[in-house]
């Protein structure tokens, strides 16, 4: 290599389409996230206002037989009668609970697989072109470049001048998410 000729190992070239296509990848990881979150939610809602509903029209028919049949024994015969309808309205509205739980559950995780798993290749195809426009860098040194330019240029220039090689290589790993 002539001493004009940037070495691309020692100093990568960073790829100005890298952290657009990294942002996509990750704004589309964070709408499809937040679209599997409002889906649960809205089951949640909708479950909600079924239970509502039907303690609505229980507490109407109760209350209309009351008024047709108003007598001593229909009053007497109330607490037990309201105790067994609240016992029933109790289980079906955890059965109620306990499969919506498990099918929001059973949702949100399939679909949060497929978003992931959506992100993680978007975010390898936009590493790997970088790669492949940076030429001789190793995919680590791209990734540092794009990920964290200046982390990376600050580690260089603060390098003793027998470690600058070495750094430009290597970039400083703090503050990664790994």
């Amino acid at each position: 290599m002539s001493a004009t000729a940037p070495d691309r190992a020692a100093a990568p070239a960073t790829d100005p389409l890298l952290p657009l296509a990294l942002y996509q990848a990750n704004l589309t990881l964070w709408l499809r996230t937040s679209a599997l979150l409002a889906e649960g939610r809205a089951q949640w809602i909708a479950l909600g206002v079924q239970t509502l509903r039907g303690g609505i029209e229980e507490t109407r028919s109760e209350t209309d037989d009351l008024l047709r049949g108003a007598g001593w024994q229909t009053l007497a015969a109330l607490p037990t009668h309201a105790l067994a309808q609240a016992l029933q309205h109790q289980v079906a509205a955890a059965q109620g609970v306990v499969q919506t739980a498990i099918s929001n559950q059973a949702a949100f995780g399939a679909g949060y697989r497929a978003a992931l798993a959506e992100w993680r290749e978007a975010a390898a195809q936009a590493v790997g072109r970088a790669w492949q426009r940076a030429g001789t860098a190793t995919p680590a040194a791209v990734w540092a470049a794009a990920v964290q330019p200046q982390q990376h240029a600050a580690a260089v220039a603060a390098a003793a001048p027998a470690d600058r090689a070495a750094a430009a290589v290597a970039p400083q790993d703090a503050g990664t998410v790994h």
